[in-house]
This record gives structure tokens, C-alpha cells and sequence, in this order.
């Protein structure tokens, strides 16, 4: 029965989420639609045809990032300047429930904008159940590693203003100045392995390499993308209070 209960919250957080982010207004939704759309038209326009491929990836991982690091750090920052969050702790809400429940519901519009390029890429690759699974693993500890990471953020910074301009830089340094919507071939060789600092562009060459059967290549990625999570999470349990 406890974990009937509980899952009935976690779906009413979601549901909260659900209607704040899409169902009451929609326009955000619309607008990041346009603009995820109106940047892979730019790419593919300057890359030609051929980049498809490598463009729909890259705004899959860069979307799969953005959900923690630009969505949920600038809106748990919110909450708790509007004091909703202190409403939360006096619920009989459970910690785990609501910070597992606030982080899928802040990733709905991701969501909804990842999912149609990812099976896009799924059918233009033709990957196989192996495939597609491993691919769903890496992108599912992208998504983790990227909600510790903004997580850690906003426990830094309280300024909403100055953690938004923080989070769009470390997100331009990692997403769109690294190789992950366009190969990471088209670097000098002596630069590559300073890209692999960018937890994206581990997550993109672990599931390139994987599809290409470089196993040994997806364990180097996957192993620092592991280690980096490990990381945040030991220091999101240790400065993170469920009350302040």
C-alpha cells in the first residue's frame, strides 16, 4: 500500500508539471519547438544533406543534457524564491518522491522534443533492440548526469537572473562549442580528447561508437560519464537540504 501511495504522488507531481508546462500554456512549448527546429534547418542548410545523421543526434544529446542543466536548475531556483518549495516540505510528500517527480516533470517539454528526433534517428540508422537499448541507457545517465549538474548550480548561485547567464554558458561550452552537432573528426587530433571533458560529447560518441561495434571506445566514454555523475552526486547528498 506504501508504494501505491507513493506512486500516486509521483504521478500527481508529474501531473502539476504536466499542466504548468503544456496544458495552461502552451506557447513556451511552441517556441522551443520553433527554435529546436529552426537550428537543425540552419545545420542541415550549412552542412548539407549528409549531416542529418550527426545533427539529429547532437540535438537529441543536447536536449537530453538541457532538460537538468537550463530547465530544472533555473526552475527549482524559482521555486524556492516563490517559496512553493517550503509548502512542499510541510506536505507529507517524501523527498525522494518529489525530487525524482520534479525532475521528469521538468523534463516533459525535453521530452516531448526528443522523443520524434530520436526515432527519427532510430529509423534512418535502422538500429537493432540491442542497439536501441544501449542507446536509451546512455541518454537516460546523460539525463541524470545533467539534473545533478543543474542541480548543483542552483545551490550555488540564487540570483535567478545570474543563473540563468551561468547555465547558458556552461551549456554553449559543453553543447554547442564541443563536437555534438558536428563530428568530432572535423577537430585536429591533438584537441579531441580535451572535448571529453563535455559530458555530451561522451554520450554522443559512446552511442556513434557503440552502433559502430567500437566497444572499447563506449567504455572510455561511458566510464567518465560514470565517474562525473558520481561526482555530482556526492556533492548534490552532501550541500542539498530538504529543509533549509
Amino acid at each position: 500500500m506504501r508504494r501505491v501511495r507513493e506512486f500516486r504522488k509521483f504521478m500527481g507531481v508529474l501531473y502539476f508539471y504536466f499542466l504548468g508546462y503544456v496544458y495552461r500554456d502552451p506557447v513556451p512549448l511552441s517556441s522551443a519547438t520553433v527554435r529546436v527546429f529552426t537550428l537543425i534547418a540552419l545545420l542541415l542548410l550549412i552542412g548539407g544533406p549528409g549531416m542529418l545523421p550527426q545533427v539529429l543526434l547532437g540535438a537529441v544529446i543536447a536536449l537530453t543534457f538541457g532538460a537538468g542543466l537550463s530547465q530544472l536548475s533555473v526552475d527549482i531556483n524559482g521555486l524556492r524564491i516563490s517559496k512553493f518549495k517550503d509548502m512542499i516540505v510541510s506536505s507529507p510528500l517524501n523527498p525522494i518522491t518529489y525530487a525524482f517527480g520534479s525532475a521528469l516533470g521538468m523534463s516533459i517539454p525535453t521530452l516531448l522534443h526528443t522523443i520524434p528526433l530520436l526515432l527519427i534517428f532510430i529509423a534512418m540508422n535502422k538500429l537493432n533492440l540491442i542497439q536501441i537499448t544501449v542507446t536509451l541507457m546512455i541518454l537516460a545517465l546523460l539525463w541524470v548526469l545533467g539534473v545533478l549538474l543543474g542541480f548543483t548550480v542552483s545551490l550555488k548561485v540564487r540570483s535567478q537572473m545570474r543563473l540563468m547567464a551561468i547555465t547558458d554558458i556552461i551549456y554553449s561550452m559543453l553543447v554547442y562549442i564541443m563536437p555534438v552537432y558536428y563530428p568530432i573528426t572535423m577537430l585536429p587530433e591533438m584537441v579531441r580528447p580535451i572535448t571529453l571533458i563535455s559530458p555530451p560529447v561522451n554520450a554522443i560518441e559512446a552511442i556513434k561508437s557503440f552502433n559502430n561495434g567500437e566497444t572499447t571506445s563506449t567504455l572510455i566514454n561511458l566510464t567518465i560519464m560514470i565517474i562525473i555523475t558520481a561526482a555530482l552526486t556526492l556533492i548534490t547528498a552532501y550541500k542539498s537540504k530538504w529543509r533549509e
